[in-house]
């Protein structure tokens, strides 16, 4: 499937129950409790990440691309100044406006329906986010995306980059609605355009390491444990990988 056919796609889609945009088949419900506590784990981590070692601050701006109902737009406004999601589906956005409303900091954040391809708004961004939307993109358009972000966003400004990359033991494929490229062809595209590899980790580790850390006061050995049955059952079924890297860009 062509970007172009992806896009046409996703602008149709809409949403089930309080989420999920994604397509898997895995119970509404059972989504949808995940999705949260992934979420504030996630941000826990790109939150050290951004203000370690010193005291939390806020960051200048924040961009979510393909920002669906913008469930991480609206957390992103605990430590932005501003926010603006972005996404191609109208509906997707409707959502995302009503909800924010509640949000005490709502005339922070906007969302704009345009297409993540054509967006140019990344000046005095700290951090752009790429939730599970890369995968729809064209090998040339996400070298494109990726070269855009390098020449726009300032020097140091992050990336955090979540999407499904192929099974570490077959071959990169794409399907009718994706592209899942092995992550080290990710990590070269990341260098080529100019960014630092500054963390990385799969989503399934992300839930046991924390189990481990409020158990053991941090020591990784116990995540480890305690993440490898769900690697092995992963492996064993055959799926795809969840991968999430923290990117930084470097000088140019």
């Amino acid at each position: 499937m062509s970007t172009l056919a992806m896009t046409q796609f996703w602008s149709g889609r809409k949403l089930t129950g309080k989420n999920t945009v994604s397509l898997s088949e895995t119970p509404e419900w059972l989504q949808s409790a995940y999705a949260s506590v992934f979420r504030d784990l996630v941000m826990d981590r790109l939150r050290e990440f951004l203000f370690a070692p010193g005291p939390e601050r806020s960051l200048r701006k924040v961009v979510d691309l393909g920002c669906g109902p913008g469930d991480w737009s609206l957390r992103f406004l605990d430590f932005a100044d501003s926010v603006i999601g972005v996404d191609v589906n109208g509906h997707f956005l409707q959502v995302a406006r009503q909800a924010v409303q509640a949000h005490a900091a709502a005339k922070q954040a906007v969302f704009v329906q345009e297409n993540i391809l054509e967006f140019a708004d990344y000046q005095a961004a700290d951090l752009v986010c790429l939730g599970a939307c890369v995968q729809y993109l064209a090998d040339e358009d996400l070298d494109l995306l990726l070269s855009r972000l390098a020449d726009k966003m300032p020097d140091g400004a992050c990336v955090y980059l979540r999407t499904t990359t192929s099974h570490p033991l077959r071959k990169p494929y794409r399907s009718s609605i994706g592209h899942y490229r092995a992550g080290d062809d990710y990590e070269r595209r990341f260098f080529r355009h100019g960014f630092r590899i500054a963390r990385h980790f799969l989503s399934s580790q992300v839930i046991p390491e924390r189990v481990a850390r409020d158990l053991c006061g941090g020591k990784n050995f116990l995540g480890k444990i305690l993440w490898w049955p769900v690697r092995l059952v992963d492996l064993a079924r055959w799926h795809n990988d969840h991968m999430n890297w923290i990117l930084v860009k470097e000088r140019r």
